[in-house]
């Protein structure tokens, strides 16, 4: 069977708002053991393939952060939004497109490109005669199961953000060089999806599967490539709308508590998305993990210090249900679970190397799934106050 995805959002939290989550603010991250158990189907029909043209969802997060992993927008509504400048908040409006497309078919492209490559392998040394029960319904799938916009809809998004104002060069020259990869790779991804789902290689012994991936193959890094410069202007844009906020809160209420809850939500997003880019480009090490928990730890440390010097703001916020008492849990849980990664990374394994990897890929998710968490929880104080 040849799988390129199965993926889903990451709503194993322990934490669920009752409610509605904030469009696009999480940084997501595929789910190992369901891709673990979509690699051993073996009759699964799947939609349209390496392209998604129907199926890559739009997440609510933000993928956030991540942004997928990476950066994203934080999604306001109400009071929140009168922290910003007019021209921050027309950059936000910008943003919420562009996000959305990163955290929808550009993070599966990127999560998943690996699988197409070895996809893309197995089938072209399939050989009925040898084994007649391999990769019986060769096919890529790359799609959440979810309904969602495909390919070209994340392409338009991309271009209508990139013509929004204010006009940002590097944010909108990577929005559009994006789109115009993706709408360069539909085409023949359809192509190789439809040949594989017709199983016409069974006929040719994939000669022209061989073709065919050597037209998508490049494509599809061109659009990673693209897609990596992309996550850094949306990063850089993010960041700085968020320490705008963030003075904007200095300057009317000091260091309040809620200047030390948004201070330790930008520490954990930037913890999270560390970690994340040290995952994708196999530099995970202790050294590089301490590193991004640092600030992350010195934040939640500042915040209870101030709770502790200051216990009637501390009763006040809890009684009336402010932001710091809807984050602080999942806060706690992203630290401690960026604690146990190091504690993974350090301690041998006696399974071997592939299932450390495995093992330290799934503790990563684990992070990036309790700051998501951490995300929800932001907006649904933000939505209900």
């Amino acid at each position: 069977m040849l799988i390129a995805a199965c993926w889903r959002r990451p709503t194993g939290s322990r934490h669920s708002p009752p409610a509605q989550a904030c469009l696009v603010d999480f940084a997501m991250r595929p789910d190992p053991m369901r891709l673990l158990r979509c690699f051993t189907c073996v009759n699964m029909i799947c939609l349209p393939l390496l392209l998604c043209v129907t199926g890559c969802k739009v997440v609510e997060r933000q993928k956030g952060s991540h942004e997928g992993n990476a950066g994203s927008v934080t999604q306001t509504k109400g009071t929140e939004s009168l922290r910003l400048s007019a021209e921050d908040a027309q950059l936000r409006t910008k943003l919420q497109p562009i996000v959305k497309s990163v955290n929808g078919c550009l993070t599966h492209y990127e999560d998943f490109a690996g699988s197409y490559r070895d996809r893309v392998k197995s089938t072209a040394h399939y050989d009925p005669k040898i084994d007649p029960g391999v990769n019986g319904n060769a096919t890529f799938e790359l799609t959440n199961g979810d309904t969602g916009t495909g390919t070209l809809d994340c392409a338009s998004d991309l271009e209508r953000g990139a013509s929004l104002p204010p006009a940002v060069a590097d944010l909108d020259q990577a929005s559009r060089a994006t789109a115009s990869a993706l709408r360069a790779m539909l085409g023949p991804g359809l192509q190789l999806d439809q040949y594989l789902y017709r199983k016409e290689y069974l006929d040719d012994r994939f000669a022209k599967g061989h073709q065919l991936d050597a037209t998508v193959g490049p494509l599809l890094a061109k659009t990673l490539d693209s897609t990596r410069v992309l996550r850094a202007a949306v990063r850089r844009s993010n960041g700085m709308v968020r320490q705008h906020e963030l003075e904007a809160i200095d300057r009317r209420e000091g260091h309040s508590l809620n200047w030390h809850t948004h201070a330790t939500l930008i520490a954990a997003r930037a913890t999270d998305e560390a970690i994340q880019d040290a995952v994708r480009t196999g530099a995970l090490t202790d050294d590089s993990v301490a590193k991004a928990i640092q600030p992350f730890q010195e934040a939640m440390q500042a915040t209870r210090n101030y709770l502790a010097q200051h216990p009637d703001e501390a009763k006040k916020a809890e009684d009336q249900k402010g932001m710091w008492s809807f984050v602080e849990k999942p806060l706690n849980d992203e630290l401690n679970e960026a604690r146990e990664l190091r504690v993974q990374i350090s301690a041998p394994d006696p399974f071997g190397q592939q299932n450390r990897r495995r093992d330290l890929d799934m503790q990563a998710n684990s992070v990036n799934t309790e700051f998501n968490a951490a995300v929800r929880m932001q907006n649904f104080a933000i939505e209900h106050p």
